[in-house]
């Protein structure tokens, strides 16, 4: 059997989706604002990668 190759977008959904529940918990405590510093778009990233970008802003509102 062959691995799906790994990359750091590969975990994407799941990974946006614990994001999502963090910051759903900050903001029941009182968090109005919280900042995200992602370094992998400080390079050219590809037409998918900027499509998985734009989904997890999407969801995180």
């Amino acid at each position: 059997m062959r691995r799906a190759a790994f990359g750091h977008w590969t975990c994407s959904t799941t990974l946006v989706e614990q994001y999502a529940q963090l910051l759903a918990d900050l903001a029941a405590t009182g968090f109005s604002w919280v900042q995200l510093d992602e370094p992998a778009l400080t390079r050219e990233p590809s037409g998918a990668e900027l499509a998985a970008t734009a989904r997890a802003y999407a969801r995180l509102g």
